[in-house]
């Protein structure tokens, strides 16, 4: 990563700092401007690139590589470059992966009173252009099967409602945006407006785009300062990114059963499925936790590593860092008793 860049030197070799929005403007969709597209597009992976590397690397179990967008037009684009993108997708063997699991999907919803399991593969990503740098988690409307996924999990106004909530904790700079000329901060945002745009991405309209914005001054003068802020930034991409992906817990989602009992719909818990009285002692890797404050106050984890009064927990999807102080050690699981033959 390159460090502060001086005034008179701008990030872009050859650029005027005024002449950073004209040039994004025209030269993205002119054909003679290879080579200054190509040197654009390098200083954005200068400015991210580490960065998402890291990002992948934390979250290998996830399949993520870092891709870049063509700097010349072609097919591709269909002949027009509007930016320069850096972003984080799944390979090829987790898209087949999720190709099956959205078949799977198709079948089971022929199976009347059958759960939804909903899994989104969103898209970690960098985007330069006239408005700009944007860093943030985004799903383009023709990513199928993602984005029928999501919509049809949005369709709920309790969802609709924590995703609203969500974003409404998110610190200032980070907005919502459909890719082109709509973006919101997320401070403002409200249920009609929310509504407004989960409706214009279910007709085909953008992106769906949560994620911060630097001003091309920012990019221009201050990118040491844009690096430093990802420190900040990321954890923050991170918590979206897992909203975005939710899988319904197996107690929201388990069929309904003749066999459950009349005093709340749900049958007794067994004895050996208790999480059992807390250890009095701090966390090691590979714990049991449950968070007793916090954002994810309640949910149990798997402990993956520590530093100083901080651990890394595994909630479900990815993993997070949260304060050693807000979690219970609970004990291991106790074994099945086979004789018992299988949970239901």
């Amino acid at each position: 990563m390159e460090g502060n860049t001086e005034s008179s030197s701008p990030v872009f070799p050859g650029f005027e700092h005024e002449d950073l929005s004209v040039y994004l403007r025209h030269a993205w969709t002119e054909v003679d401007h290879d080579e200054t597209r190509k040197a654009a597009l390098e200083r954005l992976e200068l400015l991210v690139g580490d960065t998402f590397r890291s990002f992948a690397s934390a979250h290998a179990g996830h399949g993520l590589e870092l891709k870049r967008s063509h700097f010349d037009p072609c097919k591709e684009n269909e002949n027009r470059v509007d930016a320069a993108w850096i972003y984080l997708v799944r390979n090829q063997r987790f898209r087949s992966v999720a190709r099956k699991e959205a078949e799977k999907k198709r079948m089971l919803r022929m199976m009347p009173g059958h759960p939804e399991h909903f899994r989104v593969h969103p898209t970690i990503a960098a985007r330069l252009n006239a408005e700009g740098l944007f860093v943030g988690v985004t799903l383009p409307r023709s990513a199928l099967p993602d984005t029928e996924l999501l919509l049809e999990r949005m369709k709920g106004k309790k969802q609709q409602r924590q995703l609203l909530d969500t974003l409404s904790k998110l610190p200032e700079g980070f907005v919502l945006s459909d890719g082109q000329e709509t973006s919101l901060p997320v401070g403002y945002l409200t249920p009609p407006a929310l509504k407004m745009a989960l409706d214009s991405f279910a007709r085909g309209i953008g992106w769906l785009m949560v994620g911060h914005i630097y001003n091309p001054d920012q990019v221009l003068n201050h990118p040491s300062e844009i690096e430093l802020s990802f420190d900040r930034i990321i954890p923050v991409l991170e918590q979206i990114y897992a909203f975005l992906s939710f899988r319904p817990p197996k107690d929201l989602v388990e069929p309904r059963s003749p066999n459950r009992t009349q005093t709340g719909g749900r049958r007794p818990r067994r004895q050996d499925q208790g999480e059992g009285k807390p250890l009095k002692r701090p966390p090691v890797v590979a714990d049991r936790i449950k968070m007793r404050a916090g954002t994810f106050k309640g949910k149990v984890g798997t402990v993956l590593d520590l530093r100083d009064s901080e651990m890394q927990v595994k909630f479900g999807l990815l993993p997070v860092w949260v304060p050693i102080l807000d979690a219970l050690v609970l004990p291991p699981r106790k074994p099945r008793d086979p004789r018992k033959g299988p949970n239901r």
